[in-house]
Formats: C-alpha cells, structure tokens, sequence
C-alpha cells in the first residue's frame, strides 16, 4: 500500500531520513531473504548447535506506538545528532504519522488503527528499530546451552 501524497507522508519521509541514520548500528537487520541466504551460504554450525529463525505474522500492523516511542527515546541520543529538532517536536512529529494513517478500498476511506503505517516511509526504520531492540533483549534472556 502506498501512502504518497497522504497527509502524513512527507513528514513520514522527513522522519525516515533522520531515523535511516541508525541503521548501521543496527545488529539484528537484514534487508530480504537473499541477504539471509548469503550470510548463511558459508555458514558451518558445531555439532549440537540449531540456528533458529523467527518470522512475525503481520509484523507493521503489530508494532504498537508507545513500544515505538520508548525505542525511540532509548536511542534519543543518537538521534539527537541527525536533527535541530527538540525532542518534544520530534515526538510529535511521530504521533502525527501513527495518527495519519489513512487509505482507501473499493472507494471507502479508512483509518489504520494501530501499527506503525502502512505504506509510510517511516514504517520499515520503525519495525527495524523495534525488532533489533527486541532482539537484543531477548538474547540477553536466553541461556544458550550446547543441545546433545
């Protein structure tokens, strides 16, 4: 779904530019599955090792706003390097993408309810965001042990 020409649009690819900055930083990303498929060509597991793979099922429409913006003001930081913008104005610059999130089918207008917005250029930085903190945390919880 495409959101050009929406009301939030530009602000949306205002905000992509700024946030698109901390994706090197990011350590769980890929960018499609033939990334994921050159990264594991070479790759040799130990014996008794299982590589695991996670999808999530409707992954834009599932990222609530307040996850959104708690990731957002943990990195407030290194976002504060790419922009003049206060962070009071930032974030309701973002409020203001989640809260423009309109599109139409068969004529009828609609309103995206939760989720970061479909078809908004901000969407994807956001779910990477999300994801890679997620992530992150989770591995920190697991106690990798050697299956046998």
């Amino acid at each position: 779904m495409s959101c050009v020409n929406s009301p939030g649009y530009k602000i949306s690819r205002f905000l992509h530019d700024i946030l698109n900055n901390l994706t090197p930083s990011f350590d769980y990303g890929v960018k499609n599955s033939y990334e994921v498929a050159t990264r594991l060509r070479d790759l040799t597991l130990p014996d008794g090792y299982v590589l695991v793979y996670f999808d999530v099922k409707s992954l834009f429409t599932n990222i609530p706003q307040d996850l959104v913006s708690r990731i957002v003001d943990f990195h407030w930081h290194s976002v504060a390097t790419f922009t003049d913008i206060d962070k009071d104005t930032f974030f309701n610059m973002i409020d203001l993408t989640f809260g423009t999130s309109y599109f139409v089918y068969q004529g009828q207008y609609y309103q995206q309810r939760f989720g970061t917005p479909m078809g908004a250029p901000i969407s994807p930085i956001l779910v990477n965001l999300v994801i890679d903190f997620v992530v992150s945390r989770a591995l920190k919880e697991i106690d990798f042990e050697e299956i046998g």
